[in-house]
């Protein structure tokens, strides 16, 4: 069986990056062997904090055959023979003639040829080192070139013979090393089922999906020993794996003096600054017990116990130290103060920025049924005050929440808290939005501040990047209305946005304000209006639907173009509406199809057929009703009532013919058709549905 077997080992990767070089690795061989005509029946890679691991087995070359290039008649003109013996770098010699039933051709035969494995995989090996990409790298010793951390040994066998490839002055061997701190020696490599015993016998878990299912399953059971929960965290556990080689469960402890900090406090001093999972009692309370997942074995452990509640005893006692000093200043004195925080070089201080919170949320109010007034101006006033505080310094991840802790304590209303907790809401795709009313108020002036601001001084988001994470409060905008069901004119708002900031920060040479204001505004509301696109794409089923509501935006409301898709869908794929579609369909993919036609005022005097006046009486029966519950957005009972017209409209074109040779009749006639097509074009374009 034929076996590739690389092994990259060096200092320690970051734990962010190890599961991407994981990947990039198979990718890349997967690439440069198919390019070769090679291919692999399995390939699989592997890291951990000090090494980068491929396996390919039952590598061979793909089986082609003979290649046979059929070119022109061997009676054929010089010149079509000259162009073939030209196209492919041919003498008249090296043609080859066979017979066919069409006659005598030329042609040009490809032996398949014989590859050297070794040759091409060394080769290629080389070449995805040299060119691995990595998001920080750097240089050592004497070397140009450039490794995540210095590599120290590399093993390269292809049929357990080592293959010469190089880097940084580093030879392939057959020689690797087990853990770092709880193994000795090194030890020689054969094939990869060795490499892999020898690795676990030397305590390194090669397979890293294994050690995290390893690390959660014991810490699981460590906390059920104690009758306490660990909660889930994806994250930090993916971290932590990556951190270590031989995972070791360990439980420490902190005094209960450091309990009177907010949970959150010690949650984020444990989880960000020390990677420790913090346990809770069966009340879902957080205890002064937490799980640390040392590197190491287990004769160490006490001491490894020890030094790092030390460690967390006196990050903990600075985490109180900065909360009570904290609460001795009240959110309100603090909003002040926000005016030595830039909100950016070119938009001003945070205080600013909270100004025109309160005013835009006040404003935005308008919208949010049950929103009280007072409390909407309260939260976005102090909704940036705790970026004054100790606290947030030290733990930039609590902004927000912090300033909601405070605002308790301290007082305030509930609202009031829960909207300064959630203005940053929601934080991407899957995240919980504001539902309260004035928490939906502050959320949305916050985010669209943000958007006015960073497109008026042109940092508008690109393919590759988007340093204000400003496509993702286009999202938040999104979801905080269509979750809320909010009737929002968007280009209203973004309009007020922008008259918000002092027209100092957007003085252009070249632009005059106006210009300039009605111009930022149409470019935020088309790429609002584009993520609104993306957002809804992945959630329809039918394209149709989508493309028919969306090319007929005839609104600003996007919770109203999200009720129209979702009601429009439903309508289609029910079959007590799909006649009135197709009949409607019919009649304005008649209309599309004579663009040119002169529009005239309708005359019922020019009626011929008994059939054209039962259409039009037929539309004067409904069309106030259907203008009524259109301007209302009752959709649902506006298709009820456009049920009527189906036979009208069938019968209509089953019996007259609409392009009659005088013209004052087919003018009138497209009238009559255009009168139906009245009824619904501000609601979509229905010739776009697909109705088979």
């Amino acid at each position: 069986m034929s076996e590739l077997l690389l092994e990259i080992f060096g200092e320690e990767i970051p734990a962010r990056m190890q599961l991407k070089a994981k990947e990039q690795l198979k990718t890349l061989f997967s690439e440069q062997i198919a390019k070769q005509n090679i291919e692999a029946k399995k390939i699989d890679t592997y890291v951990s904090s000090r090494r980068l691991v491929l396996h390919a087995e039952n590598i061979s070359v793909k089986e082609t055959g003979d290649q046979e290039i059929r070119g022109p008649r061997t009676d054929a003109n010089q010149n079509a023979i000259d162009g073939f013996l030209k196209k492919y770098g041919k003498q008249l010699e090296d043609l080859q003639k066979i017979s066919t039933d069409k006659g005598e051709f030329f042609c040009i035969i490809n032996k398949a040829s014989n590859i050297d494995l070794n040759e091409v995989l060394t080769n290629i090996i080389n070449g995805i080192i040299r060119n691995f990409n990595w998001s920080k790298s750097m240089k050592w010793s004497v070397y140009s070139d450039t490794w995540v951390r210095p590599i120290r040994s590399i093993v390269c066998l292809y049929d357990g013979k080592v293959l010469p490839v190089s880097y940084c002055g580093v030879k392939a061997g057959r020689t690797s090393q087990g853990h770092r701190f709880i193994s000795e020696g090194t030890f020689e490599v054969r094939y990869f089922a060795d490499y892999a015993e020898n690795l676990k016998k030397r305590f390194v878990y090669l397979n890293f999906e294994e050690k995290m299912q390893f690390i959660w399953q014991e810490m699981q059971r460590v906390a059920s020993d104690m009758a306490l929960i660990i909660h889930e965290d994806k994250r930090l556990l993916e971290e932590v794996a990556g951190l270590v080689e031989w995972p070791l469960i360990l439980v420490g402890n902190f005094s209960h003096e450091y309990l009177k900090v907010p949970p959150q406090i010690i949650e984020s001093t444990m989880k960000s600054n020390q990677r420790y999972f913090p346990l809770y009692n069966k009340n879902d309370e957080l205890t002064n017990k937490f799980i640390i997942v040392s590197n190491s074995d287990y004769h160490a452990s006490q001491n490894i116990i020890k030094g790092n509640e030390k460690v967390i005893s006196a990050r903990l006692a600075d985490a109180k130290f900065f909360f009570e000093q904290d609460l001795s200043v009240k959110l309100e004195d603090r909003v002040q103060d926000l005016s030595r925080l830039t909100f950016h070089e070119k938009l001003g201080n945070m205080f600013e920025k909270s100004e025109r919170l309160s005013n835009l949320a006040l404003y935005l109010a308008m919208w949010v049924p049950f929103s009280n007034l007072e409390k909407v101006e309260t939260a976005a006033r102090l909704a940036k005050a705790d970026l004054t505080t100790n606290a947030v310094s030290e733990f930039p991840e609590l902004q927000g929440l912090m300033g909601s802790i405070y605002a308790h304590i301290q007082g305030n209303h509930e609202e009031v808290c829960e909207a300064i907790y959630s203005h940053y809401l929601p934080l991407g795709p899957d995240t919980e939005c504001p539902k309260n009313p004035e928490s939906i108020a502050v959320a949305l002036s916050d985010k669209i501040d943000t958007i006015v601001g960073f497109f008026s001084i042109g940092e508008i988001p690109t393919s590759s990047k988007d340093p204000y994470a400003l496509r993702r409060a286009a999202l938040g905008i999104i979801r905080i209305i269509l979750e809320n069901n909010l009737q929002v004119p968007l280009k209203v708002v973004l309009d007020t946005a922008f008259s918000l900031y002092p027209a100092k920060y957007f003085k252009d040479k070249e632009e005059g304000i106006c210009e300039k204001h009605k111009r930022v505004v149409d470019e935020i509301y088309a790429f609002i209006l584009d993520r609104f696109k993306f957002l809804k794409k992945q959630e329809i089923k039918r394209q149709d639907v989508f493309d028919a509501v969306m090319t007929k935006v005839s609104t600003e409301n996007l919770s109203d173009l999200n009720h129209r898709i979702k009601l429009l869908e439903s309508v289609a794929n029910d079959v007590r509406f799909k006649p009135m579609l197709v009949a409607l369909n019919r009649a304005i993919s008649i209309l599309s199809s004579m663009p040119k036609v002169k529009e005239v005022k309708l005359d019922t005097a020019l009626f011929e057929k008994e059939e054209e006046n039962a259409l039009y009486y037929a539309v004067q029966d409904i069309k106030d009703e259907v203008a009524e519950h259109f301007k209302n957005k009752e959709y649902f009972r506006m298709f009820e009532l456009l049920t009527d017209l189906t036979h009208p409209i069938n019968r209509f074109f089953d019996g007259v013919i609409v392009n009659d040779d005088r013209e004052n009749i087919k003018l009138n006639r497209v009238a009559l058709i255009r009168s139906v097509s009245n009824l619904v074009k501000d609601f979509a374009d229905f010739a776009l549905l697909n109705l088979v």
